[in-house]
């Protein structure tokens, strides 16, 4: 199976580089996304902190965010309706601590749900426009505030836009999800996530969330390479059970990699997951993401012969391109 779907994010952030691209840059590189089968295009934020990726008349009066000098949603559903892709608009993620007692769901819904109307309202005549983000990452039942949250503002994303699909990809709390500057490697292990708890907890989380999101991707990097298979079967199977599809998020950065932070990933792993991903049964792959960790145009040197290699693995004769 091939990646037929990415995240994009335009805004700076804590794990990615920003690439500081206008439309000639991306329609360059949604060309290039377009021939090797990408399908799929998935904003990873409207916001990060006080940054957006549109003018949001709402965040900026009420998160005193700033006022942005591009609208990069207008941009990508223009490219994603040139290249007949799909794009998955984001929900916003405000810096709220869910698991804190003070998390009230129902007020976070009533903070959300005026976003979700004005996204609509502006871009929601857009043909490329195929499917809302659910942008809460979780991984564990402890996150149930959440779940509450998703069994509200999915339904109301669906029902405002005559029922596209819902997608969300949680994490799998092995132990490269928890943070390694607080917790030593033999702490993380202890930690990290039986088979058993996960199956158990995202059986009940997904029987919640049934009718209310309609795509589940895991991250598929949080676990030890050992395991991955395992669960990754666990996933497929309790998406079927509960009417989902299921999805890989097949990360193409390398975690096992702290400084520098998170470049592209080796080859050999990501052949490992790709055959792991498609062992396991999953109805298509997406990847965090194709820019800049695997695209020949990102500013990793590296992205450029993983994109060779890639290539090479999909039988794909790269010097076209």
């Amino acid at each position: 199976m091939k990646i037929t779907g990415t995240f994009v994010q335009p805004l700076c952030g804590g794990d990615i580089p920003v690439m500081n691209w206008r439309e000639e840059e991306w329609d360059k590189e949604f060309f290039l996304m377009k021939t090797i089968g990408i399908d799929t295009v998935i904003l990873l934020r409207q916001a990060l902190g006080k940054w957006l990726a549109y003018k949001s008349d709402t965040l900026i009066r009420v998160e005193k965010a700033y006022e942005p000098s591009y609208d990069y949603m207008e941009m990508f559903l223009n490219l994603c309706r040139k290249h007949e892709m799909t794009f998955f608009v984001p929900t916003y993620t405000p810096v709220h601590d869910w698991l804190s007692a003070s998390y009230v769901p129902e007020k976070e819904f009533e903070f959300l749900k005026p976003l979700v109307d004005e996204i609509w309202e502006r871009y929601g005549g857009h043909k490329a426009f195929g499917g809302w983000y659910m942008a809460q990452e979780i991984s564990r039942k402890e996150a149930f505030r959440v779940i509450e949250l998703l069994q509200r503002i999915g339904p109301y994303c669906k029902q405002i836009s005559g029922g596209l699909p819902v997608l969300m990809s949680p994490g799998m709390q092995g132990p490269k999800g928890l943070i390694s500057t607080l917790y030593p490697p033999a702490c993380r292990k202890k930690m990290a996530v039986t088979f058993d708890e996960h199956r158990e907890e995202w059986d009940w989380m997904l029987g919640e969330l049934k009718g209310c999101v309609d795509i589940i991707a895991f991250q598929d990097g949080h676990v030890e390479f050992d395991d991955l298979e395992t669960f990754q079967k666990i996933n497929v199977e309790l998406c079927r059970k509960h009417g989902m599809e299921c999805w890989s998020n097949i990360e193409s950065f390398d975690r096992d990699i702290q400084n520098p932070k998170f470049p592209p990933i080796g080859w050999e792993k990501l052949r490992f997951k790709l055959l792991s991903a498609e062992r396991a049964g999953h109805d298509k792959f997406i990847t965090y993401e194709f820019t800049p960790f695997l695209s020949p145009n990102g500013c990793y040197p590296s992205a450029q012969y993983l994109y060779k290699r890639y290539c090479e693995h999909i039988g794909m004769d790269n010097r076209k391109n």
